[in-house]
């Protein structure tokens, strides 16, 4: 591994070595310690289901992984500029297999998107050329790679949530809406959708009695 100044003058790493496939958009180099993330592109996470051209789901981060793989044979010899690191301490580069670039072959074969909330555009055309040719992910439909991780982590956080409400003594959720001040209890019917909005006026109850004092009748079912 050997270090150097990068064009904008921070510390650039070029990282060198036979290499393994982590993830889409992830792999190891034996000898460097840390995993490395290639850069300015979004593959699909393991798990992730996407539907093909006939409507059939299939899980796109297995055969997103399974790309990479067949770009990088494994032991093949990659080379990695670096700069920089991302929050889970993995390198952030582009990487080579001799002239190729691993991360934007990553995009025109369709199975990664160019990461926009990151990228400098450099892959924008190459996944422009994918998406018209209906290559990967492009054949079907799919969430991308960052929004499908958004709503992971939210409905982790809703499930979080209820779950405590469900362990608390105020766990009666008073809603408004169209049908006025209702409330509703732990095993009704749409007990789990209810979302308390404290901002529209809506509460949690510690018990029945003090949800009718305040105005709410209780939910049908």
């Amino acid at each position: 591994m050997t270090l150097g100044l990068g064009a904008s003058g921070a510390l650039a790493q070029t990282l060198s070595g036979p290499a393994r496939v982590i993830d889409g958009d992830t792999i190891a180099i034996e000898g460097v310690e840390n995993n490395i993330r290639l850069n300015f592109i979004d593959a699909p996470e393991f798990g992730q289901s996407c539907q093909n051209a006939r409507g059939s789901a299939y899980d796109c981060g297995i055969v997103a992984t399974d790309v990479l793989k067949k770009m990088i044979p494994e032991a093949s010899v990659v080379t990695c500029e670096a700069n920089g690191r991302d929050g889970y301490d993995r390198f952030l580069a582009v990487c080579k297999v001799g002239e190729t670039d691993i991360n934007g072959s990553m995009v025109a074969s369709g199975w990664a998107l160019e990461f926009v909330r990151y990228s400098d555009g450099r892959y924008g055309g190459y996944e422009a050329d994918a998406r018209a040719a209906g290559r990967g992910l492009w054949q079907g439909s799919f969430d991308k790679p960052w929004e499908w991780r958004d709503s992971r982590r939210q409905a982790r956080f809703e499930a979080e949530r209820d779950e405590a409400l469900l362990a608390s003594e105020c766990a009666i959720k008073g809603n408004i809406s169209r049908n006025g001040r209702i409330y509703h209890l732990p095993g009704q019917m749409d007990y789990d959708r209810v979302r308390i909005d404290e901002s529209r006026g809506e509460r949690l109850f510690c018990n029945e009695q003090e949800a009718k004092d305040a105005g709410w009748r209780r939910a049908l079912r």
